[in-house]
């Protein structure tokens, strides 16, 4: 489900899945990239311990930074949930 809501809202991963699409995979297929993109990024996230941050990529906004700026947008309550399950203090 969580790759489902990010193919429609999150800017990155919908631009991901609409690649894909175009470029003739089945949306099914596209889905499940979808999937294991989101779990790649959480992997690193826990990894590094760092939240997600809010979208600056310029190929989704327009504006001119590098591409070291870029991050992906998720919501922080859901992060947190998942970080506090995974890894107890």
């Amino acid at each position: 489900m969580a790759a489902l809501v990010a193919a429609r809202f999150n800017p990155v991963i919908r631009a991901f899945y609409q690649r894909l699409c175009a470029a003739g995979k089945a949306k099914k297929v596209a889905l499940t990239a979808c999937m294991r993109k989101l779990l790649i990024i959480l992997n690193a996230m826990m990894k590094h311990r760092t939240s997600w941050r809010q979208v600056t990529d310029p190929a989704l906004t327009g504006a001119g930074e590098s591409q070291d700026d870029r991050v992906i947008v998720a919501p922080r309550p859901i992060v947190r949930a998942v970080v506090s399950s995974l890894c107890p203090t």
